[in-house]
């Protein structure tokens, strides 16, 4: 059975869960087999090496060795690696648990211990620590136990309802076992999990061994496989379809200066009522329906300013549901309260709460590649995650001061491309949508939202029916002027550089140097280059960043992506290096090219609080120290437009 914790949000990831059902006295068959995950290309990217042995005292002992390769769009790969021993009784009932493992989110420790009777476990998931007691441990089976106890059931079960002990909140959770298929291959089930994990189908073997597993709409797939195949794994990239990742097939140049945007949707074989397309700011002008296919026109503007905010705490019993707690939503965990009462202070002014705390889980938590989900607490212990963790901790943050709040799902418009996202809608007077990881508090036009429940799961199911059909095409948008577009132009001028939307100007270091426009979606992206230098390059690249992240953390991403693909990768300097008085970094580094030449550069990182500046200096060792000349006059061009 794979481990699937918190599969939800990207169909990836590790944990333990638990199932109470039957007491039918069944033996676990002793085993050493592999089992790999792969895509729908057959492209392997993890793998589950279990064994199983008898031990004197007539238990058994389960050894899992879990691995797992992810690469998430935007923030690079991670590592999943987890080890699980278990020892349970002939009738797969526990006796003791130890689980270590590590990814992106931090070390995960649980143990399980058998006293008096009762099933006593610890688990320290991303800092957080939860205690938890199980009293009838003669009804508990260890998820990896699942495929033997299965196997296990007489010819005339059909289907029941079993309790699974959540691997996030370790609370019991109903989920329904159906049989599906019975024959002399083997046998077929579906096991039910509710709206968060969804549903498993499991296939055994005629000996009763794990033969598949997938979960719902096929996002994990595990296989039987060969200890040849597990050790030839390939890192899944979580972009595409699956991550509901599309073209943006309009060239927006600044997303920041969307006044609005306009959208054809287009899906089939989901009710369009399973939608909730109406927002603050965005509306459903147009839509169709026919044989199972639907269209819909959405336009976003710019929100209208709220003007009567609400007062704190906001009451009333139709935003209960929105104030409790739920998987991920955390409320009254005692770090959030505090948190959220030190953030929020003695404000009474709902927008002006959620502003405070919006600007602090920007500027506290960092973006990263986090395959689980993460609960609000978890969040606050680790300072880092995606979308889905700043949602979390700010929903928990919200309600723990008495703000409505809630989970949106949608897209996000980002350079060249709509990137599945998922922010917050909170209300202060009326609901606005807030995306705590741009900072953005009811001001957004680039977000455009498909479904809004009070809990993470909720948003699932819709999510995870969405990647098969949907087609989306911008009809049309507006772009405000920028700011300086008064003052200045975005041109190259001789040697001179000029860019009115990312407020900056550079000068090429001296006579004959050319200037090539290499512009990239959302991105500017200029080559100086001086004739004969072929083997230099040096290149200014801005780019618009809301997230208040330090250039020394957008540094270090860029250097570890060249570590990883780099031969002989080796970093000789870092320091902090401020531009024309902004904040910035410089890192200088040695490599080796495929054909053996040893090349150096540097990386100098500067940014405002809305535009990041990027210098990138490479070249063959003997020309570097000239070359860096030529950078660092170039640096010391840069001027400012903002303050002029």
């Amino acid at each position: 059975m794979p481990r699937q914790r918190r599969f939800l949000v990207l169909g990836l990831g590790l944990g333990l869960s638990l199932l109470t059902g039957s007491n039918a006295m069944g033996t676990l068959r002793e085993r050493d087999a592999w089992h790999v995950y792969v895509t729908a290309d057959g492209t392997r990217y993890g793998s589950v090496h279990t064994r199983v042995v008898r031990l004197p005292d007539g238990n058994y002992r389960m050894t899992r060795w879990s691995r797992m390769l992810v690469d998430i769009d935007p923030v690079g790969k991670e590592t999943i690696e987890e080890r699980a021993t278990y020892v349970v009784t002939p009738a797969c009932h526990p006796v003791s648990i130890d689980i270590e493992g590590r990814q992106g989110s931090g070390a995960t420790r649980v143990t399980g211990r058998l006293q008096g009777g009762r099933l006593e476990l610890s688990a320290a998931v991303a800092g957080v620590t939860r205690e938890r007691v199980f009293d009838r441990v003669d009804e508990v089976v260890p998820m990896p136990c699942l495929d033997d106890w299965l196997a296990d059931r007489p010819r005339d079960f059909e289907q029941g309802v079993v309790m699974l002990v959540d691997d996030d909140s370790w609370e019991l959770q109903p989920a329904r076992v159906k049989r599906r298929g019975l024959d002399d291959a083997g046998t077929s089930w579906s096991v039910d999990c509710g709206a968060d994990r969804g549903e498993l189908q499991i296939a055994l073997d005629a000996d009763g061994l794990l033969r598949e597993s997938s979960s719902e709409a096929g996002m994990v797939v595990l296989r039987r496989g060969s200890a040849e195949e597990a050790r030839d794994l390939s890192y899944v990239k979580t972009d595409g379809r699956e991550a509901l990742t599309f073209p943006l097939d309009t060239r927006i140049d600044d997303i920041r200066r969307l006044v609005s945007l306009t959208v054809e949707l287009r899906w089939k074989d989901i009710d369009f009522d399973r939608f909730r397309l109406e927002a603050d700011g965005q509306s459903v002008v147009e839509r169709h329906g026919q044989d199972g296919r639907q269209r819909a026109v959405v336009r976003i503007v710019v929100p209208t300013p709220v003007t009567n905010p609400a007062r704190l705490p906001v009451v009333g019993p139709e935003f209960a549901r929105y104030l409790g707690e739920s998987r991920y939503i955390k409320p009254r965990d005692p770090q959030i309260a505090a948190v959220a009462r030190a953030v929020v202070g003695d404000r009474t002014d709902a927008l002006e709460a959620v502003r405070a705390l919006s600007d602090w889980v920007s500027r506290n938590i960092e973006p990263a590649g986090v395959a689980a989900t993460l609960s609000g607490p978890e969040v606050l212990a680790c300072r880092k995650g995606k979308c889905t963790e700043y949602a979390t901790l700010l929903a928990s943050l919200a309600r723990a001061v008495g703000i409505p709040s809630r989970i949106a799902l949608g897209e996000r418009v980002v350079p060249g491309q709509w990137a599945g996202h998922m922010w917050n809608e909170v209300y202060v007077g009326r609901w606005i949508a807030v995306d705590a990881g741009a900072n953005e508090v009811g001001t957004s036009t680039a977000l455009l939202k498909f479904i809004d429940h009070e809990t993470v799961e909720g948003t699932q199911p819709l999510r995870l029916a969405l990647p098969a059909s949907l087609e989306i095409k911008v009809l049309d948008h507006v772009l405000r002027p920028p700011a300086l577009a008064g003052k200045f132009k975005t041109e190259i001028t001789g040697g001179v550089y000029t860019n009115a939307d990312f407020g900056c100007r550079l000068t090429a270091p001296g006579p004959g140097w050319s200037l090539e426009d290499k512009e990239q979606p959302g991105e500017a992206v200029i080559r100086f280059r001086l004739p004969g230098e072929d083997g230099v390059f040096l290149h200014f690249a801005a780019f618009a960043s809301q997230v208040a992240t330090e250039p020394k953390i957008l540094l270090e991403r860029r250097l570890a992506s060249f570590r990883s693909s780099r031969k002989d990768f080796e970093i000789l300097d870092e320091q902090m290096f401020p531009v024309s008085g902004l904040p910035g970094v410089r890192a200088t580094f040695r490599y080796t090219t495929a054909k053996g030449q040893t090349r150096r550069g540097f990386e100098v990182m500067w940014r405002k609080p809305e535009s990041v500046y990027l210098l990138t200096l490479d070249a063959d060792e003997p020309h570097f120290d000239e070359a860096k000349e030529s950078a660092s006059t170039l640096l010391k061009s840069f001027e400012d437009l903002d303050r002029q």
